[in-house]
């Protein structure tokens, strides 16, 4: 239970008027002061041990209310005792340019919250068990209502304002508003802004229609609202070098809710080079104001269509990481004058797709040259892979390919064809083990594939691995008829029932650590590129019935870890979610991309080929 009882301040210690004005202001105290000072340390000092001798004299219970008195006077005197003490601390004599660098290092990567919000504890994923955001550092504003010197250190120290993070409100089909008072901390922020860059959070929260009232006109700038893009049109914005957007696709006004927004666009960011973007591009609206080409980092996400994604991924000729959250919808394209027929992103390394990737069609005309990391979480349909020009991914070393609907060999083996120099690899698989399995395998009739390859993941889906004839299977998964006909099971589309292959799993995995150990390969020409494998990662879903599958894969593939090889193999249990999905951003904590952005996709625990322990 916390404690309730406000900390004193400086005019409750019993000080002189002029003590208490010297000591927050200076730096030290002078010698009058310290003087009086360190006699009221001593006077509390004493003062509780008077106390403490006389409640241990007391006679109970007859003198139980004296006692309860004394108490509370006892308690009352450390946070004084501690308060005076602190004003003769080696801290309140730190010039003022060492704490301004303490405050710069203690914010950063911090933010500058420019309107809190009432609760900022780690909120929890009932679902997944797993903190959905970490709680803000304290603000430059915070800083400030310590003391006069504090403020003042604050203020002189323009580097501790270049983080901000500015809270508005969206009414569906509007433009974000701010409210004054926030508009009003905004731009003091921005007067103390470092000439140099800064960075600019802004996170637009949909406004519910029961409260519309505390706005007289959502429509425009009034007395008790100001767009946003009034407030950011101002000289700092030419500075901005990293600009993250959240808001709501259906609150936002570039959404197809309004076809025709009337109220001015973002200004224009000519130094931004760092962007997060969520809910500010449709198929209906093209934000022409930000400066594609100079981009190094984007993520742009919700609402955004493969023909949208290639209009603009096309203008980031400068871009070196990327995120996209596509949507499958199809919806009508407002078009987008001089798009690009070409494009060639010299830059590119890494690339990731959410939810839905890029078809065939949208990837024509774009050649990325440098990239080496691809990473597919697609959830509607199996991701489309450009078959006819395998150019496009000629330096490809890691590759993450997880697509709820099913993936077999049929779809798998034609893209690691055209993935040959592969280091780190991960992909989820249906059905077909046996066939992908062989393909990976040195030695096998398919030759030796992926010679690079050094990190291997599998997520197998055991739905048509299932034992049918344990007695779980059919006690938890047949009924009756089932019992009768346990051919109406394999008649509802599905493949028929496989036996899993064991020694298909062991054959894979053996060539590329025990064999090349002992020399098997050495006659081969290319001996000297077959990489041997050292990490594999083998996880299943959350059927029961894999249960089985894990334990056996356990006790055939575990001692290869005496050839060198990372062996990990996870139960259904050990992660918190039943199937694949596409993994989200927090966006209500964004960091930027410098600040470990990246990071609700490279520290996905499910699909980490390097997992720590669980």
């Amino acid at each position: 239970m916390q404690n309730s009882q406000e900390e004193p301040r400086l005019y409750e210690l019993g000080l002189p008027v002029d003590i208490v004005e010297i000591s927050r202001t200076q730096l030290d105290l002078p010698p009058r002061a310290r003087d009086r000072v360190e006699s009221l340390v001593k006077e509390y000092e004493e003062r509780i041990t008077t106390i403490q001798n006389h409640i241990w004299s007391l006679e109970l219970p007859r003198e139980y209310y004296t006692r309860k008195r004394l108490i509370q006077e006892r308690d009352s005197i450390p946070p004084k005792l501690e308060a005076c003490r602190s004003l003769l601390t080696i801290v309140r004599r730190i010039p003022m340019e060492i704490l301004g660098q303490i405050f710069e290092h203690y914010l950063s990567p911090g933010e500058v919250v420019v309107e809190g919000k009432e609760d900022n504890a780690m909120q929890v994923d009932e679902e997944d068990s797993k903190p959905s955001a970490p709680p803000p550092k304290p603000s430059a504003e915070i800083l400030c209502l310590v003391c006069r010197y504090w403020q003042a250190v604050a203020v002189s120290t323009p580097v501790v304002w270049s983080n901000i993070v500015l809270y508005a409100d969206q009414n569906q089909g509007r433009f974000p508003l701010v409210k004054p008072s926030q508009a009003r901390r905004f731009t003091t922020c921005m007067d103390r802004l470092p000439y140099g860059t800064w960075t600019l959070d802004v996170r637009a929260e949909e406004v519910r229609r029961f409260s519309l009232s505390k706005y007289k006109d959502v429509d425009g700038p009034t007395a008790v609202s100001v767009p946003l893009s009034h407030l950011l049109d101002r000289q700092p914005t030419s500075r901005l070098t990293r600009f993250s957007f959240s808001g709501h696709i259906l609150a936002c006004p570039f959404s197809s809710t309004n076809r025709n927004p009337t109220l001015p666009d973002l200004p224009s960011m000519p130094s931004l080079t760092q962007a997060v973007l969520w809910g500010i591009a449709s198929p209906r609206y093209f934000p022409t104001h930000i400066p594609w080409s100079q981009l190094t980092h984007l993520f742009l996400g919700d609402g955004v269509t493969a023909q949208r994604w290639r209009s603009i991924f096309k203008r980031c000729i400068s871009l070196q990481r990327a995120c996209f959250y596509l949507t499958t919808r199809q919806a009508f394209q407002r078009p987008i004058p001089h798009e690009p027929a070409q494009a060639t992103l010299l830059h590119l390394t890494e690339l990731a797709f959410l939810w839905g990737g890029p078809n065939t069609e949208a990837l024509q005309g774009i050649t990325m040259p440098a990239l080496t990391k691809l990473q597919l979480f697609v959830d509607w349909e199996p991701p489309a892979w450009d078959y006819p020009h395998p150019q496009r991914y000629a330096n490809l070393t890691h590759l993450t390919l997880i697509s709820p609907p099913p993936l077999n060999a049929g779809h798998l083996i034609p893209v690691f064809e055209t993935v040959p120099q592969l280091k780190e690899l991960f992909f989820k698989i249906f059905y077909e083990f046996k066939e992908v399995f062989n393909y990976l395998t040195y030695g096998s009739h398919h030759g030796f594939k992926l010679r690079s390859l050094r990190a291997l993941g599998i997520h197998m889906d055991t739905q048509r691995y299932r034992n049918m004839n344990t007695q779980h299977y059919r006690t938890m998964y047949l009924d009756e008829e089932d019992e009768e006909d346990e051919e109406d099971v394999e008649d509802e589309g599905f493949p028929p029932f496989l036996t899993f292959p064991y020694p298909d799993a062991v054959d894979l995995i053996a060539p590329r650590t025990r064999s090349l150990q002992r020399g098997d390969f050495n006659i081969v020409p290319f001996a000297n590129q077959l990489q041997r494998l050292e990490n594999v990662v083998l996880r299943t879903d959350n059927y029961e019935w894999a249960d089985e599958i894990v334990e056996k894969l356990k006790r055939e593939v575990e001692p290869f870890a005496a050839y060198g090889l990372d062996v990990g193999i996870f139960e259904r249990n050990d992660f918190g979610r039943d199937h694949a999905k596409a993994p989200l951003p927090i966006l209500d904590r964004c960091m930027h991309w410098d600040e470990g952005f990246m990071g609700f996709m490279d520290n996905l625990k499910e699909y980490s080929l390097y997992p720590r322990a669980l």
